[in-house]
């Protein structure tokens, strides 16, 4: 409930004194992840994905947010994207493992499939900052700093988390230079 209402701090205490009381709960341990994901604490969440997927083995959510943490902080992307095809496979109609696997596509320099996953994105999930912040920076890694400056204002307009705000004004300046 706290989750919900984001109340992280609030949350975060709950779920390590259930962690702390259940140390190998795979459940626990998902949910605290997510709710260090929430409260900006990637470093702190990202062993406790690994974590959960050695406990729990196929989840499609932990696949998904491990997948997307290794890819957006440099990690091997070919395991990333083995963990992301496998979250779609489990969750073909969700959202966030399209969106992760796009992601995927554009660290790997796969720009055309990714840019196919982010205009179909665009128009089903408009108001995501951080769907148009990944799809501007598929565009500009494709040329099209027009459109790519277009959507970086639409994500910084939607509440970018600050990490990605700082990098959507620094892309949208070297675009501005051109």
């Amino acid at each position: 409930l706290y989750r919900r209402r984001n109340e992280a701090g609030k949350a975060l205490a709950l779920f390590e004194e259930a962690n702390r009381l259940w140390p190998d709960n795979a459940a626990i341990l998902q949910n605290l992840a997510v709710t260090l994901d929430m409260a900006g604490e990637r470093e702190r969440a990202l062993p406790l994905y690994e974590r959960c997927l050695a406990l729990r083995g196929e989840n499609a959510v932990v696949l998904n947010n491990l997948a997307f943490h290794i890819a957006d902080s440099g990690g091997d992307l070919e395991r990333a994207l083995t963990y992301a095809q496998r979250a779609r496979q489990m969750n073909p109609g969700s959202l966030d493992c399209l969106d992760t696997l796009g992601w995927i596509y554009v660290k790997k320099g796969l720009v055309e499939p990714a840019l196919d996953i982010y205009r179909d994105l665009v128009r089903q999930r408009p108001g995501d900052a951080g769907v148009h912040y990944h799809f501007a920076v598929a565009l500009h890694r494709k040329g099209d700093t027009e459109t790519a400056a277009r959507h970086l204002h639409l994500a910084l307009g939607r509440g970018l988390p600050a990490e990605q705000a700082a990098e959507a004004r620094r892309l949208l300046a070297e675009v501005k230079a051109r």
